[in-house]
């Protein structure tokens, strides 16, 4: 099975370029549970397992459930990333994760339902490379795309604060507490910066907009079927990244990595 991922990364019909293929591995049996759902159904259809495994997944995420895969070995390799120790590994874990990331951004589908969570998890590998500007406009637009995307908002606001712009951080907080009123962690950040209370009158909640499904210009090899209206829903699947910002304790544990201001804690 991992000899057959290892052929999928290098085949240049699926893509992605990574820093060094021989790098490369799939998520094994015990990072998939850390990573979203919709990545197991994906590793089922890549594997050919699972004959549904495509309409499910579309089920789930919609139209960019066919290029997912690479979304998910993005994820992967930040949460490798964080769990290596400081040193070559690490820094080749992060790089490959970054082209992941970039390729799906470069493959986004019209009204993609991850499109927030991409931007928002090439910005933080941005942030960790850092690569400043790339990660601030990563994060500008994980919130334009997913304006109820907390962890977009606390991430940026995080960005800020370490760069002494406690005037910019605060605008960005109290935007976020507009759409999740009830996040701990925005409320938290939000008195941190010096709001004053009561907190921002949230948004009147607005029906989920229907995702019209349209053919993409390029899909990936080997996927015809048609794609079926789906709800976007909320793709928060919970990632070792994120489960590590909860703790919000000094170091990442066996990383020894410094604490990361970039995995901001969860609503």
């Amino acid at each position: 099975m991992r000899n057959f991922f290892r052929a999928i990364c290098i085949v240049s019909a699926l893509g992605a370029s990574v820093a060094d293929a021989g790098d490369w591995s799939p998520p094994t049996d015990a990072e998939l549970p850390m990573l979203p759902g919709f990545c197991t159904v994906k590793m089922r259809e890549l594997h050919k397992t699972d004959p549904l495994a495509l309409q499910t997944g579309i089920s789930m995420i919609g139209p960019q459930f066919q290029n997912a895969h690479h979304y998910c070995f993005g994820l992967n390799y930040l949460n490798r990333y964080y769990s290596a120790p400081v040193g070559a590994r690490a820094k080749s874990n992060l790089s490959i994760a970054h082209n992941e990331l970039t390729y799906m951004v470069e493959h986004l589908y019209p009204n993609s339902s991850l499109a927030g969570e991409i931007f928002l998890h090439r910005g933080i590998v941005n942030s960790l490379m850092k690569n400043d500007t790339e990660a601030l406009l990563d994060l500008q637009q994980a919130i334009s795309r997913k304006p109820t995307l907390v962890k977009a908002y606390l991430t940026l606001a995080d960005y800020y604060s370490e760069r002494k712009l406690r005037d910019k951080a605060l605008p960005v907080v109290t935007e976020g507490l507009r759409y999740a009123p009830n996040s701990k962690g925005l409320r938290r950040r939000y008195q941190e910066l010096g709001g004053k209370l009561p907190y921002p009158v949230p948004v009147v909640a607005q029906p989920e907009p229907e995702i019209t499904v349209d053919k993409p210009a390029e899909v990936d090899a080997g996927t015809n079927a048609a794609s079926p209206k789906v709800d976007a829903g909320d793709i928060s699947a919970r990632s070792a990244t994120d489960k590590a910002a909860d703790k919000e304790t000094p170091n990442q544990g066996a990383s020894n990595k410094p604490h990361c201001r970039f995995c901001p804690d969860e609503p």
